[in-house]
């Protein structure tokens, strides 16, 4: 391919057989993913080959960017199937399709993802939507919010913030686990109605508001709510100093 001056939209691609565990870090500048075919590539301002390594390991491979020519906006294309890792100081991270494992990281930027097997992702100050996860969710935001939906009677998610607010939705059956530590967020759980679980609320100031028919009782002097919904087979716990909650129907 020919080099491509600095500035201009260039593409580096690589042929693979199969879904791959792919490696990206970039300073600035958005990143979107999007899923389909047996192609790797990346497209964005400045990235020749020249700029660009595909280091290719087996199914492992890493993107080494030139961050002096080869920056963001980027745009790469991935198997479906692939297990993701990228990380962006300053930009918005999205995945499209379906994915395997992910773990995303954006200090300025929100972080969206479509469907995905088991996901970790980190912000600071960027909001979190993840649209279906099948597995495990762990998530982790400084001032943003985040909407997550996941799939299956056994999700496995847990959620820390200091300001912001959750909205999960599914369903909590055997084996689930949903875990969220904030400070002063809200957190809303959108359950399914066939929804079976236990629960312990504690808070300093927040309040619990039931719109799903949970079975709670309040013991004020460790500022605790414990409760059941159904036959109380999996555990909801939320933890926080001034944050509420909110049992509602999916």
């Amino acid at each position: 391919m020919a080099h491509i001056a600095q500035g201009k939209v260039g593409t580096v691609s690589m042929q693979v057989k199969g879904p791959v565990q792919f490696h990206l870090e970039t300073t600035e500048g958005d990143v979107e993913v999007t899923s389909g075919g047996n192609t790797i590539s990346i497209s964005g301002p400045g990235c020749a080959p020249s700029n660009v390594k595909l280091d290719h390991s087996g199914d492992d491979v890493e993107a080494e960017l030139d961050v002096n020519e080869c920056r963001g906006p980027l745009k790469v294309q991935l198997p479906s199937g692939s297990r993701v890792n990228v990380s962006t100081m300053s930009g918005n991270i999205s995945l499209h399709g379906q994915f395997d494992d992910v773990e995303l990281n954006a200090v300025s930027g929100n972080v969206s993802v479509d469907r995905v097997n088991n996901a970790s992702i980190e912000t600071v100050a960027g909001d979190v939507t993840l649209n279906d996860a099948a597995g495990r969710v762990k998530a982790s935001t400084v001032q943003g919010n985040a909407r997550i939906s996941m799939s299956g009677s056994a999700p496995q998610m847990k959620f820390e913030s200091a300001s912001g607010n959750l909205v999960w939705s599914g369903l909590c059956g055997q084996g689930c686990r949903l875990k969220t530590e904030v400070f002063s967020g809200t957190t809303e759980l959108k359950l399914d109605p066939r929804s079976s679980f236990s629960f312990k609320y504690q808070s300093r100031n927040g309040d619990l508001k039931d719109d799903l028919g949970v079975k709670a009782e309040r013991d004020g002097r460790a500022n605790q709510v414990r409760g059941t919904f159904g036959g109380g087979a999996g555990v909801v716990g939320v933890e926080s100093f001034s944050g509420n909650v909110h049992f509602t129907r999916r």
